[in-house]
């Protein structure tokens, strides 16, 4: 369209020609920040998890030694009247010769006899319980003393004991524990040091923390109550019952597990997680199922699993009692008895990843209730069937199974079908395209060949894998000359998988037929990549292979080491070189 007179503006034209810069700032703002936690937030919370139990765990082992010490034992054990140490040892020889007849006992008798009603504990452990309450009044406002030793331990109970005014004698929750602990050691008497850890929670949820990871202000005020990170108390032995009593100085209670649990409304990081009881000989043990009454319905999905408890267990292993006694079997026992002894969960969330029970609306989309039916529900949740965890299969497509070793049986309907998943690019064009024909009316009706459902199959619905023979050495190979090894029920009979770097450039150079094995794929930016590990050669062929290709890889060590030795020399000979122009030089030149 032509421009008239009256479209042209009078005056100077100004053209603004953005610079890099400012070219580069857009680009930035425009781009979208990414929403919510990536994996590596979530693995460097489990490394903190990790380094804060450890170091909490080493604390509490330097701790127990510190009631070992003579001295702290000596000074405890003068604080208690005669009477009540009196009482104490006189309460350990009755249960101990009561003990060496307990085999006259019947069975019943014996498992059914509760410990918090035994002599022991009610008259004298209780007595003393209640006179150390009574003596050391506790208060979290006061500092635990730092470093924490024999010494800085008596010289705080020292300071404490010298106030004239009793209500100025409060010590700290912790120390309350420890001096207990020595106390009764320096009766005679067993006596474990027991802390709950909190360690760093798993859950990166900001209301989770008791203690911010970066306090604002003043650092000693969010760090003065040290039962934020480790909570102490004790367990005595009884003799006779041979079992492990719960005693908390600080509160007098004995024998009351479960007044250990924080309120519903605590930070995550306060519940009881990891309770360590610590021996007199320094050994650990968890101990957390005793105190915990909500073990499977919370404390274990706040404790690390998977490869990390593996670590975590490793890590007690090695603190771990070795020469263990039948009172180390009986423990291990009423723990296991303990667990599955446990309560229903009360609320809806307890079902959810209960290694015990199951709820049908829990199942993901590759799982399912397998078999149903009202012979096998086990309770009910308001008017929702409760299933055992057993019951609870997880289902896998046609490919999931081929990398278990197994295939699906000829004629079976899928248990589920659900939508496809898209990793690649070419395979999300597949999916793309089908929609498309699909909206013009084009597409295949049947459903088994749509490629955005998949199908998924439950194990009882598979078999074992049952690979063809091999006819005349002769490798079968796909489409990229490659064969599929993705379980070993895979592997032909009469043929041999070497897993050697250079198995194929001998079997090459000797003639012999073979294929790379391919034994996963890598899903990376939209592609698939096989994962190749080793040939697969006839059985014949296989001896032959596998020595060639030793002494090929000999042969290339052996030049590598030639190589390298060839360069330390070259290296040499021009630092020799130098050195020697550099000597001519200075001789000459001055």
């Amino acid at each position: 369209m032509p421009l008239s007179v009256g479209d042209v503006r009078s005056g100077p034209i100004e053209i603004s020609i953005p610079s890099s810069d400012q070219v580069q700032g857009a680009k930035q703002k425009k781009k979208r920040k990414t929403a919510g936690l990536v994996k590596a937030d979530r693995e460097l919370r489990v490394a903190m998890h990790k380094a804060h139990l450890l170091c909490l765990l080493v604390s509490l082992t330097h701790r127990n030694r510190c009631c070992n010490d003579p001295n702290t034992q000596a000074f405890c054990l003068s604080l208690i009247p005669e009477s009540l140490v009196s009482g104490l040892k006189a309460g350990t020889a009755i249960t101990s010769a009561k003990g060496k007849g307990r085999a006259a006992r019947s069975k019943k008798d014996t498992n059914g006899t509760n410990p918090a009603k035994h002599p022991f504990v009610s008259m004298y452990l209780r007595s003393v319980a209640k006179w150390w309450k009574e003596q050391f009044p506790v208060s979290k406002s006061q500092p635990m003393p730092h470093p924490c030793t024999p010494e800085s331990i008596v010289d705080c109970l020292g300071r404490i004991i010298s106030e004239p005014d009793s209500k100025s004698r409060a010590v700290p929750p912790n120390l309350s524990a420890l001096l207990f602990v020595a106390a009764m050691r320096g009766v005679g008497i067993k006596c474990r040091l027991v802390g709950s850890l909190h360690p760093v929670p798993l859950s990166l949820a900001k209301a989770a923390l008791a203690v911010p990871l970066e306090p604002e202000g003043d650092r000693q005020k969010a760090e003065y109550d040290e039962t934020l990170g480790i909570r102490l108390w004790a367990e005595v032995f009884a003799e006779t019952e041979e079992t492990w009593v719960s005693v908390d100085p600080s509160s007098g209670a004995v024998a009351e597990d479960h007044s250990f649990e924080p309120p519903v409304s605590a930070p995550l990081q306060l519940y009881l997680t990891y309770v360590i009881a610590c021996e007199q000989e320094f050994w650990v043990k968890d101990v957390t199922r005793r105190y915990s009454s909500q073990w499977n319905g919370r404390t274990l999905r706040l404790r690390l699993m998977g490869e990390d408890e593996v670590f975590w267990n490793t890590c007690l292993w090695l603190l771990s009692k070795s020469d263990r006694t039948a009172v180390d079997e009986k423990e291990d026992v009423m723990l296991e008895t303990a667990q599955v002894s446990e309560k229903m969960p009360s609320n809806l969330a307890g079902f959810k990843n209960h290694p015990l029970f199951a709820l049908e609306r829990h199942c993901t989309a590759n799982q399912i209730i397998f078999p149903k039916g009202k012979e096998f529900i086990v309770g009910k949740f308001k008017d929702e069937d409760i299933y055992p965890r057993s019951h609870l299969k997880d289902l896998l497509s046609r490919q999931g199974w081929l990398y278990e070793g197994r295939v699906v049986k000829q004629g079976e309907e899928p248990m589920k079908r659900g939508n496809a998943r898209a990793y690649t690019v070419n395979r999300k064009r597949e999916i793309e395209a089908h929609k498309l024909s699909v909206a013009r009316g084009t597409s295949d009706a049947d459903a088994s060949n749509d490629p955005t459902v998949a199908e998924l199959f439950g194990e009882w619905q598979t078999e074992d894998y049952v690979a063809a023979e091999i006819v005349d050495g002769i490798i079968p190979k796909n489409a990229f000359k490659n064969f599929e090894l993705l379980h070993p029920n895979m592997l032909p009979s009469g043929a041999s998988h070497i897993r050697d770097a250079n198995a194929a450039v001998v079997a090459k150079q000797l003639g012999v037929d073979f294929a790379k094995a391919v034994t996963g794929f890598e899903f990376r930016k939209g592609a698939s990549t096989p994962i190749l590990d080793g040939i697969v050669v006839g059985k014949e062929f296989a001896a032959i292979v596998k020595e060639a290709a030793a002494e090929h890889t000999a042969f290339l060590a052996e030049k590598a080491h030639e190589a390298r030795t060839q360069r330390a020399l070259s290296g040499w000979m021009r630092l020799t070189r130098k050195l020697m122009v550099k000597a001519r030089l200075m001789q000459k030149y001055t």
